[in-house]
């Protein structure tokens, strides 16, 4: 005598095999989010000496245009990719991942 655990499906598939692969969808997103992150906090130099260097506020005149904070907020609200570092380096996949998990 078989389990009705067994016979139950779901469009035509074992509950077993949707679940499985519900887990596996769930964990891969999970961890692809972790790893972006991961990648993501390594460009943007996390140690605070770093930080203070990194952002340049363009309160000084001889400062370049575009460059530092001022640069990466600017009014017509075009992404110049600083967000992720230097600019350039943010990869589509990095934020795909981040969007897909509300857990990152």
């Amino acid at each position: 005598m078989e389990s009705r655990v067994n016979d139950m499906r779901i469009f035509g598939m074992p509950v077993q095999f949707i679940t499985v692969v519900a887990i596996s969808l769930a964990l891969t997103i999970y961890f692809g989010a972790w790893a972006a992150d991961a990648r993501i906090d390594a460009r943007s130099g996390q140690s605070t000496e770093q930080s203070a260097q990194q952002f340049n506020f363009g309160s000084s005149s001889n400062s370049p245009v575009g460059s530092g904070l001022a640069g990466a907020l600017r009014q017509d609200g075009t992404d110049t990719g600083e967000a992720y570092g230097n600019p350039g380096e943010g990869q589509a996949w990095e934020k795909m991942f981040l969007f897909a998990c509300p857990l990152h």
